[in-house]
């Protein structure tokens, strides 16, 4: 279920945001300086790993969960695990081709993919309309891209989530408000919760966990093998998030 406090936090801030004039920007620079601080602590790593639990809130009210397991290696190395509502899978990266596996339809499909890892995941979503989990957070363009997009980028300041002290940065343009927590410590997402401003149903939010920065990503975590009797497919065009 939707967590209500984060969710009243960020409807205190649009409200204080909507006592404003809306015919100009702002943003803050302690905001941007925190987005870029993070920005730049993701574009270090050389691997990665972590858990990101996603719960998405359609048009109509009805929830998707999804807990997704990330394993990336640069500049081409990435592996997928994701289960909940929407079926169990996993992505496989190997720097030359992208397969995808359904365990709950035992169908595997297999596609010639660019040689990076962010151009792999922009064809493939551009494509076949596969979301990948938290991948804007990896773009190395990640404060510029939110600044193109968004009017209000706004320092809300320290808070708790989960126990873990963290640095709290709302956004919002006419069409939705979004925040985002980043750890004090580590300087790594935590949290992200979307919110549409337009459809007051339409709600996103993405929980890291379990993060961990340059651990040792062997080979084999990203060479597929397609398991035995499974039947080979297409990759559709239908989106998976």
């Amino acid at each position: 279920m939707i967590n209500k406090t984060i969710l009243y936090s960020i409807l205190a801030s649009f409200f204080l945001l909507s006592c404003t004039s809306k015919d100009k920007e702002e943003y803050d620079t302690r905001a941007i300086e925190s987005l870029d601080v993070m920005s730049q602590t993701i574009g270090e790593l050389s691997a990665c790993s972590y858990t990101l639990n996603a719960l998405i809130v359609e048009e109509d009210g009805a929830e998707h969960s999804t807990e997704h397991d990330v394993y990336m290696r640069g500049p081409n190395k990435m592996y997928i695990h994701s289960t909940g509502s929407r079926g169990n899978r996993s992505y496989w990266y190997d720097g030359e081709n992208l397969s995808y596996y359904s365990f709950d339809k035992n169908a595997y499909a297999t596609i010639e993919a660019p040689d990076d890892i962010m151009q792999t995941i922009d064809y493939v979503s551009n494509n076949y309309g596969v979301e990948f989990p938290a991948a804007d957070f990896f773009y190395p363009d990640f404060t510029d891209d939110i600044l193109d997009e968004f009017d209000y980028v706004l320092f809300v300041g320290d808070e708790q989530v989960d126990g873990i002290e963290s640095t709290s940065v709302f956004l919002r343009n006419d069409t939705k408000a979004a925040q985002i927590w980043i750890d004090k410590a580590s300087h790594l997402p935590l949290k992200l919760v979307i919110e549409s401003t337009t459809d007051t149903t339409k709600y996103y939010e993405a929980t890291f966990s379990n993060f961990r920065s340059n651990p040792d990503l062997p080979d084999l975590l990203f060479d597929f093998r397609p398991p035995i009797n499974s039947e080979s497919t297409e990759l559709k065009t239908t989106v998976q998030k």
